[in-house]
């Protein structure tokens, strides 16, 4: 299975649709057909596009037939290129721009879907695709011509004559056919192995294409008037007051700033330049009278007036005015504008010179030309990603072969992933995407009312002069945008720092900010983002490669970093893992030495800095490991914490936006089974996730080709046509990441444990669902924060503790934290309170969550009484009493204990607010309970169909517990396998028909070997502290 390796430009064309051919097909000329896209007399064919021809991954697979009214047209390939008709509805379908290049290639083998997945909203519709008739008509189909299945798309089935043997069969039932999903990838064809799955769907599909009016409005598009953009009409024009001919006064509207990426999305135009187009919504022109491709003069408050060019927004959604970033920073005068909102108020007036003048005396069109400049001197920006003392000659010759509007003063980047000469003359410096570049003087052949000129190589004489210090264009990225989280924490950093960056500080304060959180949290994109936001360089160094032989070398190093920063000013230094820093090299301890140095320097830096301004900023895991003298020299503190479940769904629905998912996976899901990730986690479980989808989707193709293909040669058509993430998918990523990582990060999972492996205990069971089930189900009634949070479960051992608090945590879909209570203790001071610091810290990242301390009694008994000489067992009780107050934040974290002796306990424990609920789980004393414990235990095991279980749980002790119930279990299942071998090892014939099955004489010879772990006096003690807890 081999994609054909031409690769033809494509020609596109639109043509009108007939009513005997798919609306969303597409249609080639008889010679292009038979020349390029025919294989052995076929009559149809799937061909892939794309926009570029060295990346073809999700190309868009369209299904190409010749047509008899192409006939009439002459071919339309020239070279290698290829011609295709479609309809409009078609090519809106596919998203094509017919402004825009694509490429085609033809794919001969086609990969054949496993499942298709029709949604349908009519009743005809369902019982068409369910007919017998359907269903022989497409099996006859498939033998003659492939038909095409794409997701989120309308069926592509081609019209065929033998559909109409259904009586109830219309042209119209395929149009409503619509596909929501398909595995094991996004598009591919329908073969006799392919399940399919019908359903009816009452509400409109949210992607499906509207096409049950294609007919009409193409075919009234032929005689529709063509307006043009810019046209208005003439007693608008000369009747209502527009700013065009309104009065010579300057206008005040409001416009919006916006990043370069969401610039180029409001227009489809690639020629338009964000460096001197302003966009226009076509109201919004229509209200001021303004023409499209019109010269306008604007400014800010703070700021000198601009010539712009106005240009229309294609989108209709839109309204009003918009400047992009990198326009709107070199019109202000102010060079941290972009800390205050992006609507701001912007003038805006006409050119008023000799050079604005009437074309025609009924016309009200004017022209402007704005003049070229006589000369352009240009200083390099200081940068620590590029040498800004090399001569960019190159780069600047490729960036003004195009006209470009330039003002004094001005700041621009360009683009250097075209230039080999530069990477190669800075190869000592880190690839950079961008050199910027600042306007120093420029000289005019005329004069012009503005100081916006028009630049290019042929006009205009270009030189390169030295370098400056400036700041640069802000950048605002899709993760910014699309990331609450992110943006949040972006703007508590950007209140940090706005003292920083007046000339006019109030307080000489150190310029400086501490990120701690956990690895992979974002400490360094945060830090990063902020930088872009700014305007600011940033340089970035790991403090463990600041580290020398000797704390001398040490300080050098340091030193020769720091003093980089005011050369490279305005710049944000990067400092990450700073607890680091002061670290001996052969050992764990703090190198004074270095601290103090460290201190030193940044107070040296601070005091000598100049007008522009810096920043330092140092991540770390954790505050509380990093020097106190460094610490002491971060003025502001900012900890990023593990994201709870909202945050988490917004970082997947921005990592799965451009991902195919099937439609039993949501971001939803996945946010509640990934507790504890951050967002390093979610990227490498969307990762693992389309590992797993590759791998599945290979055998699933080569089992339905029935062929033994290796891996490699699915490759290529796989990336073709898409892959669709499935819930499986993402299940084994999960479990595959929290096995690599829970012990690492300690990542709270959910016990597979349903109340289904829990056998009797009833009233206990609603108890604790009362208690837990109830908050998390009706959140609003417990908004006061009137909820319980800690259940204590206690009882003789074996009774089930352990086990019903997973079943709890699994039946609440709750992550489940277990803890025993001697592993949270430490020998070095202090160290056994931060352990239950952290468990409960990692409890609230991962909430709704429920902690679950065993053996409660070994980690909080009486206080006093101990025996330690440290009094650390105290301090423990303390602290955890001091954690358990403080579940009552919001947090969704529940704390269950589990303890044999309840007696041994600190009291205060058992206060209300801690461990108030006390649930005791004794031993199942009656046959009901012992039956259904029974029963649950050999739910998995093969038992005899004669066998009454009642009648073993009559012969049970009463004080067998839960425990001793599933051991007497496994002992009557290990005699069943002892009675079939010994079968066997009489007859070897036995040896295939042997089957394990319990009987009622294994369940009997086990209860004659069999002794329970807890007698009846202990049964009496554990009995009599239940009756002192109660009465008390």
């Amino acid at each position: 299975m081999t994609a054909g390796e031409s690769v033809f430009v494509l020609n596109l064309a639109t043509i009108y649709p007939d009513g005997n051919n798919h609306p969303l097909h597409f249609f080639a000329h008889d010679a292009d057909f038979n020349e390029h896209l025919t294989k052995d007399g076929q009559l149809s064919a799937i061909v892939a596009i794309f926009q570029h021809p060295a990346k073809e991954n999700n190309a868009k697979l369209i299904f190409v037939q010749p047509s008899l009214e192409c006939r009439t047209i002459e071919p339309g390939n020239k070279g290698d290129g290829l011609t295709l008709y479609a309809t409009k509805s078609a090519l809106k379908n596919y998203d094509i721009d017919l402004k825009r290049t694509y490429y085609a290639k033809l794919i001969p083998n086609v990969p054949t879907l496993d499942s298709v997945f029709f949604s349908v909203q009519t009743d005809d519709s369902e019982n068409w695709l369910k007919s017998d008739s359907f269903r022989n008509v497409i099996c006859r189909m498939i033998d003659s011509s492939p038909i095409l299945i794409r997701k989120n798309c309308m069926f592509l089935c081609p019209y065929d004559e033998r559909f109409h043997q259904y009586t109830a069969y219309s042209m119209d039932l395929l149009r409503e056919i619509f596909i929501s999903d398909c595995s094991p990838i996004k598009q591919g064809i329908l073969s006799k192995r392919t399940k399919i799955i019908v359903k009816k769907t009452p509400q409109p599909f949210s992607k499906r294409e509207d096409l049950s009016m294609f007919k009409e409005n193409e075919q009234n598009s032929k005689n529709a008037v063509l307006i043009s953009d810019f046209a208005f009409g003439l007693s608008i024009i000369k009747n209502e007051p527009t700013f065009l001919n309104g009065a010579k006064t300057n206008l005040k509207i409001m416009c919006q700033i916006v990043d370069e990426e969401e610039w180029k999305q409001l227009t489809d135009d690639e020629d338009l330049d964000y460096m001197k187009d302003a966009l226009i919504s076509k109201q919004t022109a229509y209200e001021l009278g303004i023409f499209d491709k019109s010269f306008l003069v604007i400014k800010f408050e703070a700021g000198t007036w601009r010539t712009v060019r106005i240009c229309f927004i294609n989108k209709n959604n839109r309204s009003g005015l918009y400047l992009s970033n990198n326009l709107a920073f070199n019109m202000s005068d102010d060079r941290i504008f972009w800390l205050s909102q992006v609507e701001r108020p912007l003038f805006i007036k006409k050119i008023e010179t000799e050079d604005a003048e009437e074309v025609d005396s009924s016309s009200y069109s004017r022209k402007a030309t704005v003049p070229f400049a006589k000369t352009v001197h240009i200083d390099v920006v200081f940068s620590p990603n590029y040498n800004a003392s090399d001569l960019y000659s190159s780069l600047l010759s490729e960036y003004f072969t195009e006209t470009r509007f330039i003002n004094e003063g001005d700041i621009f980047a360009v683009e250097t992933r075209n230039d080999k000469n530069f990477v190669s003359s800075i190869e000592n410096f880190p690839p950079a995407k961008l050199v910027y570049f600042r306007v120093k003087k420029m000289t005019v052949w005329s004069e012009f009312p503005t100081n916006t000129l028009r630049v290019d190589k042929e006009n205009s004489t270009l030189y390169q002069e030295g370098t400056t210090q400036m700041f640069i264009p802000p950048k605002f990225s899709s993760k910014q945008r699309y990331l609450p989280v992110l943006h949040k924490n972006l703007s508590n950093c950007l209140e940090h720092c706005e003292p920083f960056l007046r000339d006019d500080r109030p307080l000489d304060i150190l310029p400086t900010i501490l990120i701690c959180g956990p690895d992979g949290s974002g400490k360094t994109s945060l830090a990063k983002a902020l930088a872009e936001n700014l305007g600011m360089h940033y340089l970035v160094f790991h403090c463990q490669n600041l580290g020398g032989d000797t704390p001398g070398a040490t300080e050098a190093k340091i030193k020769q970093t720091l003093n980089k920063i005011n050369k490279m000013a305005p710049i944000i230094l990067i400092l990450q893992k700073i607890e680091l820093l002061a670290k001996e090299k052969a050992g764990s301890n703090d190198d004074i030495r270095i601290a103090i140095a460290f201190s030193r320097l940044i107070r040296k830096l601070s005091a000598e800095r100049k007008n522009l301004p810096f920043l330092i900023i140092g991540t770390a895991i954790d505050d509380k490991k990093v020097n106190t003298d460094i610490h002491q020299c971060f003025t502001h503190h900012i900890q990023l914490n593990s994201p709870n479940e909202s945050e988490r769904e917004e970082m997947l629905n921005y990592l799965l936006s451009s991902e195919e998912l099937a439609i039993d996976i949501t971001s939803k899901y996945l946010a509640q089974k990934t507790a504890g990730f951050v967002m390093s986690d979610l990227y490498s479980l969307l990762l693992k996730a389309k590992k797993c989808a590759q791998i599945d989707a290979i055998k699933s193709l080569c089992r339905l080709e029935n062929e033994g293909t290796t891996s490699n040669n699915y490759m290529k058509t796989l990336h073709l046509c898409g892959l669709v993430l499935t819930k499986e998918n993402f299940d084994n990523a999960i479990s595959a990441l929290q096995a690599e990582h829970s012990d690492a990060i300690g990542a709270p999972k959910i016990p597979k444990v349903t109340w289904s492996d829990i056998g009797g205990l009833e009233n206990v069971k609603e108890e604790i669902l009362n208690t837990i089930q109830l908050p998390l189900e009706h959140p609003q009634l417990f908004s006061s924060g009137l909820r319980r949070s800690g259940l204590l479960l206690y009882g003789p051992p074996g009774s089930g503790k352990t086990l019903l608090a997973k079943a709890v945590a699994t039946e609440c879909s709750l992550n489940f934290l277990s803890v025993k209570g001697p592993e949270l203790i430490n020998m070095y001071v202090g160290q056994s309170e931060e352990n239950i610091r952290e468990v409960f810290k990692r409890a609230q990242s991962a909430a709704p969550c429920v902690i679950f301390f065993d053996e409660l009694d070994s980690l909080a008994p009486n206080r006093g009484r101990s025996g330690d000489s440290g009094g650390v067992m105290d301090r423990i009780v303390s602290q955890l009493l001091t954690e358990l107050d403080g579940l009552h934040t919001g947090f969704d974290v529940y704390v269950i204990g589990a303890t044999n002796r309840p007696d041994l306990l600190d009291p205060a424990l058992l206060r209300p607010g801690r461990f108030d609920k006390l649930v005791y789980l004794g031993v199942a004393s009656d046959i009901r309970q012992r039956t259904k414990i029974l029963e649950a235990v050999t739910r998995k095991l093969k038992v005899a169909d004669d066998l009454d279980l009642e009648t073993i749980a009559r012969n049970c002790p009463r004080n067998m517990t839960g425990a001793d119930l599933a051991a007497l279990c496994s002992e009557a299942s290990l005699n069943a396998v002892k009675r079939v071998i010994d079968r066997i090892e009489i007859d070897d014939n036995n040896k295939e028909t042997a089957i394990v099955e319990l009987n009622e004489g294994d369940f009997n010879y086990a209860l004659s070997v069999f002794i329970p772990s807890v007698s009846e006096k202990e049964l009496q003690k554990y009995e009599e502290i239940r009756q002192n807890i109660e009465s008390s």
